[in-house]
């Protein structure tokens, strides 16, 4: 048995998580977007765990949805 789930952005922003695009408050508007490229990632790793300690820190939080999901 397969089980498919897809989600859009929104059970991220409802548990914390910045979403991309915002002009004034998503992440594209504080970090480039080549930060999340594989390529900077492979130049410089310490780079790119900061930046995502940056944006998730312990701010993101598990919302019943993926509860939810975890538990199917």
């Amino acid at each position: 048995v397969y089980f498919l789930y897809i989600q859009g952005a929104g059970c991220s922003v409802a548990a914390g998580i910045p979403d991309f695009r915002s002009k004034n408050t998503g992440i594209y508007s504080k970090f480039s977007v080549d930060a999340f490229s594989s390529e900077h990632y492979k130049k410089n790793p310490q780079d790119f765990c900061r930046i995502i300690n940056k944006i998730f820190g312990k701010s993101a939080y598990a919302v019943i949805m993926i509860h939810f999901i975890s538990y199917i």
